[in-house]
């Protein structure tokens, strides 16, 4: 479930059933191989946590707020050591990798993904100065990992900083209140929740990883006020974006979605479409014309020239024709051509029925056109609709709000 909030929130930026299904089928499809290749075993061991008394709640938003601080130096990192991007690949990944060597010499918890010191962790059994130097070593080589590029993940190195926070908070709260019992699993889970929705601007994300996690749902109201605090903390106090839109440019290359342009990627072509048409050979004899005239269609369709032509057209001939004939008194059997008639012709180019209306729109302004011929995906079918710059746009205009 946290995975499919994760992608709604962070990568599609909206809700819609559209994006939904297919990314619930892909969870369900990774958890299933991934349980038939690697087992059922879970990657944290989580012990039973509770808030014992609401008198803990001043202290789980002192968390959010030192989260919020700790997420905002995370992201300030990430553009500090954005300056070594000018160096060249091995010196900005061989400084990184020196680093990472050398610390490890004192603090060899910070190498790899680290899952197993958050178990520690989360169990109480590291001690708070180990804590206090893998939360700043992991904090300053995660983040310049992160800026340079290295494949090291952001949603590991996130939880583990947020473990370290909560592990350190919860044991001094049994420091300073030896009497009182503190879990220091619950600080350390609330920790890694209030970095991973702070950091990655994800908060539903963090608090459905965070139940996920701890299979207890009383843990999803201090769940909340932490993760809403510090996220509160990176972007409205620092005023910070998310490490995503540091990492694509600081919000100079990453564009959040026009609203607009999200309805339109989100609603077939088919809803706008016009299916007031007659599909029409470029010949037509006068009672094939007079009995398409009497089906009353908006437009005529030449399929095989990719022309449509409004009817008026043809009535207009049908009527010129018979004029000429009061005055010759010959009939003219003669088929009309719909090219040679003067009319108001568009061009058209095929859309796919299966397309939204984003990509109608870019398919006219690639063209150049007013019009579309929608077809199904079977090269042997007929036209099923038109539809027009200006019916997509009385669309959206019209659409009443909450669709």
């Amino acid at each position: 479930m946290a995975g499919v909030i994760f992608a709604m929130e962070v990568v599609l930026l909206e809700y819609n059933i559209r994006g939904f299904i297919p990314i619930i089928l892909a969870s369900v499809a990774g958890a299933i191989v991934s349980e038939a290749v690697f087992g059922a075993q879970t990657a944290f061991a989580v012990p039973g946590v509770d808030m014992n008394s609401l008198l803990e709640i001043p202290y789980i938003l002192a968390l959010g707020v030192i989260g919020g601080i700790v997420a905002s130096g995370f992201i300030l990192l990430v553009r500090f050591f954005q300056r070594l991007n000018t160096l060249p690949l091995w010196l900005k990944w061989g400084g990184l990798s020196a680093a990472t060597a050398f610390i490890s010499l004192l603090l060899p918890q910070v190498m790899g993904i680290g899952y197993d010191t958050v178990n520690d962790t989360l169990a109480g059994k590291v001690v708070m100065g180990t804590l206090l130097g893998l939360l700043l070593a992991k904090l300053v080589l995660a983040a310049w990992a992160a800026a340079v590029g290295f494949p090291a993940g952001l949603i590991g190195p996130t939880l583990f900083i947020g473990a370290t926070l909560g592990g350190l908070l919860g044991q001094l709260s049994a420091w300073w209140l030896p009497q009182y019992p503190v879990s220091i699993g619950f600080y350390t889970l609330l920790g890694m929740a209030a970095l991973m929705g702070a950091v990655l601007h994800a908060p539903l994300a963090a608090l459905v990883a965070l139940l996920e996690l701890s299979a207890n749902p009383n843990i999803i109201m201090p769940g909340m006020l932490t993760i809403v605090i510090a996220s509160l903390v990176v972007s409205e106090i620092f005023r910070l974006p998310s490490v995503f839109e540091v990492q694509l440019g600081g919000g100079h290359h990453y564009q959040l979605p026009d609203p607009v342009q999200q309805m339109l990627r989100n609603t077939w072509v088919a809803e706008a479409m016009e299916q007031s048409f007659v599909s029409a050979s470029r010949h037509l004899s006068p009672e094939a014309a007079g009995f398409i005239l009497q089906r009353e269609p908006e437009w005529l369709l030449l399929e095989e020239e990719n022309i449509i032509l409004p009817p008026a057209a043809v009535a207009e001939a049908l009527s010129l024709r018979k004029e000429q004939e009061n005055e010759s008194g010959e009939r003219n059997d003669d088929d009309i051509d719909l090219i040679a008639i003067p009319a108001d012709r568009q061009q058209v180019e095929r859309i796919s029925l299966k397309a939204n209306l984003q990509d109608a729109l870019d398919l006219m302004q690639q063209h150049h056109l007013q019009w579309l011929a929608v077809y199904r995906d079977d090269p042997s079918s007929r036209c099923v609709g038109l539809v027009s710059q200006t019916q997509i746009e009385h669309f959206y205009r019209y659409q009443p709000r909450g669709r």
